[in-house]
């Protein structure tokens, strides 16, 4: 306890002895003794036996009064104001300020210009993210021609002429948890780079960190950050960030029970503020995929997770600078506390910049033929799901030969035990239809089997299961596959629909508070609402999320290796079995959308009566909370709720029933098939 406490007092003397203080802080300084209150034990007189570094005996009285009773109150006022002073840029009295900014902005554009030809032998991209204004995007005061700049944000950001600013696509219900996917994902997001930095957006390079990151890629490790200045273990970390309160103190005590349990130490605790990923190491994905299912599990604070990620993925890392040195005292950046701005309104006004969205851009329905067309050539596999209920299963395999367009595509039916005339329609539909399949269970092996025995018979680069209860419309599975082979790093994708929790509109909640099953809109059909959707969603900005509903669920091959099949053990009659695939494929670093511009009507057709429905539902809820804890299946939930990208689309299909009654009589949804 001693020895740490004494290794704060030092840490914080390098920290003063680095502060430009004013001439009362000197004095301060310099008579620090000169109050009764004042004088303290010198540190030489704690029992030799603790074995204290000899370089915190040099603390003197004086420093260890200061650091006691720094300032009188006034003289701290005067501290902070001077301080708050120094790290604003005083916009409108000092011009040259301004000018400096400009000429930088201009060397750096005409340096990229002339550099344009040349391909560097080290791609190398700064990116950091803003997200729900948390911190103000900040100006440029170093820039390097050798670098691309990212911003990612949820919001319009001043337009600089620097920074590539881009969605945010991925948007939790905690905006910090949200910063943090964007920081844990350079290898998905920023994949055509070879070196991706991550910055914090409180803090502002000042100047040239090239030999930073010439140091990083001489030592040849795949990761570099800078050690924590006050802390040593993830453990002295929890006890700082309980009394900071940075996190719900349950959760930050269960992740370090964790940690306990597989036996963790280590005495190397990173600052995460400033790292630096070099991306063509295999072994950085994975601990990037790691680090992120910790923070998503566990606690939203990424230090008490940094260090046990990449000890896992067997990552030794480099260290940028030599404790106590760090961000805070260093020459070539300046630390901003979070949410103070430096005048980034004032200085975007007198730079004449206007602000840029983020989300903007041309509609899907411009592209939407050419999309289509490239997917014609893949091989896709459709695994249909059906249990009787035949009216509906002939409009859905009605619709999917209307809309096939590929020899491609292949229509595998697992019938799970259907009636008689079921049985002998699908018969009959695989005898006169072009590349279809039928496979037949005698007895009904539920659900989440009989899915994976689709899955089993495809050998396709793209698998969707559908549900027997729906209309596909015009360039459905082109559409999702789209999707999921033009985003880096995707393997799971669903669609928009009428009746699938989420991923409903215009109504996704009943008036029970249970998932809605809407009707369409008087006068249109459920094309009408997959060509609306094209004009709604902008090309290439579609939701990131952590669920997808299990009624039209699309997988590429790699997830499918990656993760397996559907958990038959723990959710035999499914209800629970695609949350639980979307969790485990997002631990195995596998991305997931909505593919916002592809509508599929779902009937919801009940395979299930109703007393077997609760039990399941029931049952695939604990095995849910058991397997991947209560608060990471709520709070997906809550952010498939809350996303902003998916309000959206609500909000616009609602304007269409404006008029009618219907919107008022919203069928009350069994969850389930």
């Amino acid at each position: 306890m001693l020895q740490t406490i004494l290794r704060r007092l030092y840490s914080l003397y390098v920290r003063l002895r680095n502060c430009p203080f004013d001439v009362k802080l000197a004095a301060a300084l310099r008579h620090a003794n000169s109050s009764p209150k004042r004088r303290i034990h010198r540190p030489q007189s704690f029992p030799i036996q603790l074995r204290v570094h000899p370089k915190y005996l040099q603390l003197s009285s004086k420093l260890a009064a200061l650091i006691r009773h720094p300032f009188s109150s006034r003289l701290r006022k005067q501290y902070r104001h001077h301080k708050a002073s120094a790290n604003q840029p005083r916009l409108k009295d000092d011009d040259s300020i301004i000018e400096d900014i400009k000429k930088s902005i201009h060397e750096y554009k005409s340096a990229r210009v002339a550099n344009k030809s040349r391909k560097p032998q080290t791609t190398i991209a700064l990116y950091t993210a803003i997200a729900s204004n948390y911190d103000p995007p900040r100006a440029p005061q170093f820039l390097d021609p050798r670098y691309d700049y990212f911003i990612f944000s949820d919001r319009p950001v001043p337009d600089f002429g620097v920074y590539r600013i881009k969605p945010i696509t991925y948007i939790s219900d905690d905006p910090t948890r949200t910063a943090r996917f964007v920081k844990t994902h350079p290898h998905h997001l920023l994949p055509v780079y070879d070196v991706a930095i991550w910055i914090d957006a409180n803090i502002t390079i000042r100047g040239d960190i090239y030999p930073l990151i010439k140091a990083f890629l001489a030592s040849k490790k795949p990761v570099a950050a800078i050690p924590h200045p006050y802390r040593r273990t993830v453990y002295e970390e929890l006890e700082a960030c309980i009394r900071l309160n940075k996190d719900r103190k349950e959760v930050m005590q269960e992740q370090i029970s964790h940690l306990k349990e597989t036996g963790f130490t280590h005495d190397d605790l990173v600052e995460t503020g400033f790292m630096m990923f070099d991306l063509r190491h295999e072994c950085v994905g994975r601990f990037l995929d790691l680090w992120w299912a910790l923070i998503d599990r566990y606690s939203r604070r990424d230090q008490l997770s940094v260090n046990y990620a990449m000890r896992q993925a067997g990552i030794a890392w480099h260290s940028i600078t030599e404790r106590p040195n760090n961000i805070r005292n260093h020459p070539l950046f300046e630390y901003h506390r979070h949410g103070h701005a430096n005048s980034s309104r004032e200085l975007s006004n007198a730079l004449g910049v206007s602000t840029l969205d983020p989300y903007a851009g041309i509609p899907y329905s411009r592209v939407r033929n050419e999309r289509i067309a490239a997917q014609r050539q893949r091989r896709i596999d459709i695994v249909i799901y059906v249990q009787n209920a035949l009216e509906h299963v002939k409009l859905c395999l009605e619709s999917l030969q209307s809309t096939r367009k590929s020899a491609r595509q292949r229509l595998i039916i697992i019938d799970d035990g259907s009636d008689q005339p079921t049985q002998e329609y699908l018969k009959a539909f695989v005898r006169r239809a072009d590349s279809a399949e039928l496979h037949r269970n005698d007895t009904s092996r539920g659900y989440t089997k009989a899915a994976n025995q689709g899955l089993a018979a495809s050998t396709a680069d793209f698998v969707i299961v559908l549900n027997g209860g729906t209309i596909v419309t015009d360039g459905w599975a082109e559409k999702m596959a789209d999707t999921a082979y033009s985003l880096p790093a995707v393997g799971i994708v669903g669609p928009l629909s009428n009746a699938a929790s989420h991923q409903s509109i215009p109504e996704h909640r009943s008036s029970l508070n249970q998932a809605a099953i809407n009707e369409l809109p008087p006068g249109y059909s459920a094309d009408d609402m997959n060509r609306l959707c094209e004009k709604w969603t902008v090309v290439d900005v579609l939701p990131r999320v952590p669920l997808v509903h299990g009624f039209c669920f699309g997988i590429t091959r790699e997830a499918i290796d990656k993760v397996g099949y559907f958990d038959e053990q723990n959710f035999p009659n499914g209800y629970g079995e695609e949350i639980d695939y979307c969790f485990r494929a997002s631990d195995a670093g596998i991305g997931l959308v909505i593919a916002t511009h592809t509508f599929v009507f779902h009937a919801k057709s009940k395979s299930y009566a109703d007393t077997d429905r609760v039990a399941f539902m029931k049952a695939g809820s604990n095995a849910l909370k058991r397997l991947h804890g209560t608060r990471r299946v709520e709070r997906a939930v809550r952010s498939m709720e809350r996303n902003p990208l998916l309000q959206t689309f609500r909000q616009k299909s609602r304007a269409l029933w404006s008029t009618s009654p219907i919107l008022a009589n919203l069928t009350d949804a069994h969850v389930g098939r």
